[in-house]
């Protein structure tokens, strides 16, 4: 018994050794391949194999090793089976088929540890059943009731899709591109059969849930708001509608998420569905409410013109917010809105638009006094004055600061807090916290056209990340207004599966620095973000004319920093040479296109 023991010792202690120099092999294998920055690629074209991750096809070899292994084992145990059963009784042979069995019964411990231990690595760190069928390539990744956002008729919505920590007292918005019919918002509102004229209108707040539906994702459709769990309002173009729960939405405890569905009964001003074709079946998104309250006023980042600069009459009013703006306090028109005024002496009259995701308005006159390279109006400032702006602060009641009196008379943030204009992180209230800055125009008007300065990612760019974001850098500064999704589109050679996108828009100064109070605007970054692109799926960003730089011009021809603006044979661009034609030939599809 004791030459037996000293046999089964020895054979246990070669299998463990055996298992631990598989092991060790494997790890050192795998750390080198890992370290190896060849890519996929470069080995399966050096060793003749697909396109396959080294570290799984050593693991695979594992894989048939060890079940090689196991078989040996299995068939020592049979073999074990057979001697006892044939062993007539005699001791010597019962003692033998044992060992056999004992011996086969370690090794197969041994070789299915090691086979646990190997998978459940990979699967750790590697996130991959190496041991299974291969794979299959996942579907496109498409979000469905998204399209309409970009490509539809929605240009912009707040919060945006797929959002976090939103602030349990924020406002709704959505912002359409063309004027929509109230009534398919407004539960008991009467236009009264002038769809664009409020004058004459009954009015409501009250949600229509027919065709809005807000909720809690994790209750479902059918607990979604009341008509009057909801305040409704919308601004002056007809374009944007606020919707504000009664109730702060969320919990203090933890975080919960909401669902807004945009139903397909919802219209335009015009009376047209504003669904239709790929989009007809409505929009919906999500957001995640965190468990605070927003109590911090807004404040402005920036402003253009510069304080105490001269500026061509044709110049736009831009002033940029550290945060999004409730569109109802800061949009209008001079005649019969005042909490923002431009004045040389008495009110200068024109529009105030919000833009720029719900951070910028801008502001242009009613002066027509010229026409672009593109036949478009541009209108005009008074020449030679001084020009005052005063973005005004709103009224708060006591002991409730920032939250502003509704309605209010000066700018708030979705919150509703009131203006922090002298930026002292408190509130005050009007005069204190207005914002006011003075400039100056001369009689001259500036009809240089824009340029693309560069592309991002470039002109026939592959390989490119499912969500890098699309950056176009101007050679000027922008009306961030102009830069919207009717005016830069986002192509794709799939148009069953359209991506939604959205565009925002940043002022930086010579040296790429993001402008603040106090720096130098020279050019501008808009910046396209999207869902996630589809595999082997070309996608082309589209400019058109109706772009505008900060006085007006548009993007006319359609320059690019190696496709200059002063090219009198050649006014076109196409794929960054210059064309006489701007649509035919090799420019269908172009990534940078002017139409």
């Amino acid at each position: 018994m004791r030459v037996g023991g000293k046999i089964l010792k020895r054979n246990t202690a070669l299998l463990v050794l055996f298992f631990l120099f598989c092991a060790v092999f494997f790890f050192i294998l795998a750390a080198q391949a890992g370290a190896i920055e060849v890519g996929v690629e470069a080995v399966g074209e050096e060793i003749g194999l697909a396109g396959t991750d080294i570290r799984v096809i050593v693991a695979r070899i594992i894989n048939v090793f060890l079940g090689l292994l196991a078989v040996i084992a299995l068939v020592l145990v049979l073999y074990g089976g057979f001697l006892w059963m044939t062993s007539g009784g005699e001791a010597e042979k019962v003692d033998k088929a044992k060992k056999v069995l004992i011996n086969a019964a370690i090794g197969l411990a041994i070789v299915l540890s090691a086979w646990a231990i190997t998978y459940f690595i990979f699967r750790a760190f590697l996130g991959q059943d190496l041991f299974g069928p291969p794979t299959p390539p996942a579907p496109p990744t498409y979000e469905g009731f998204s399209g309409a956002l970009g490509n539809g008729i929605i240009d912009y919505h707040y919060p945006a899709r797929g959002a976090t920590d939103v602030p349990r007292n924020t406002k709704i918005l959505v912002t359409f591109k063309t004027e929509m019919f109230l009534p398919s918002f407004i539960e008991g509102y009467d236009d009264n059969g002038t769809p664009l004229d409020t004058s004459d209108d009954t009015m409501s707040d009250l949600l229509n849930q027919d065709n809005v539906k807000i909720f809690k994702t994790s209750d479902g459709e059918g607990a979604a708001f009341a008509v009057d769990e909801a305040r409704v309002r919308f601004t002056d173009d007809l374009k944007t509608i606020v919707f504000q729960p009664v109730e702060w939405l969320g919990s203090a405890s933890e975080d919960v998420s909401y669902t807004v569905k945009l139903g397909a009964g919802i219209l335009r001003a015009d009376g047209e569905k504003a669904f239709d074709g790929a989009y007809s079946d409505g929009y919906r998104w999500e957001f995640e409410v965190g468990t605070f309250v927003d109590v911090t006023p807004p404040q402005v980042r920036s402003v253009f013109p510069q304080a105490g600069a001269e500026y061509p009459r044709n110049v736009i009013v831009q002033i940029n917010f550290n945060e999004a703006i409730d569109p109802t306090s800061a949009t209008g028109h001079a005649s019969r809105f005042t909490n923002i005024i431009a004045q040389n002496g008495g009110v200068i009259m024109g529009t105030f638009s919000i833009a720029n995701q719900y951070k910028t308005v801008e502001f242009m006159t009613d002066e027509l006094c010229g026409r672009n390279s593109c036949g478009g109006d541009v209108y005009c400032l008074p020449g030679r004055v001084d020009i005052d702006v005063v973005v005004r602060a709103a009224t708060m009641p006591a002991g409730e600061e920032p939250l502003a009196i509704f309605p209010y008379n000066g700018v708030v943030d979705m919150a509703g807090n009131s203006l922090d204009g002298n930026r002292d992180s408190a509130t005050q209230g009007p005069p204190d916290d207005n914002y006011t800055w003075a400039f100056s125009t001369s009689d001259d008007i500036f009809l240089e056209p824009p340029g693309v300065d560069a592309a991002s990612p470039e002109p026939g760019e592959s390989g490119v990340s499912p969500d890098l974001p699309v950056k176009i850098t101007w050679d000027t500064l922008m009306s961030f207004s102009s830069l919207n999704t009717s005016n830069i589109m986002l192509g794709s050679g799939n148009e069953e599966f359209p991506v939604w996108f959205t565009i925002s828009s940043d002022n930086y100064t010579v040296d790429g620095q993001p402008v603040e109070e106090g720096l130098a605007p020279h050019h501008s970054i808009a910046e396209m973000s999207h869902g996630l692109f589809l595999e082997e799926t070309a996608y082309y960003p589209e400019i058109f004319f109706a772009v505008k730089d900060v006085y007006q011009n548009c993007f006319n021809p359609a320059a690019t920093r190696n496709c200059p603006k002063d090219r009198e044979f050649a006014p076109w661009c196409c794929d960054r040479e210059a064309s006489t034609s701007r649509t035919s030939g090799p420019c269908a599809g172009i990534p940078i296109k002017e139409r």
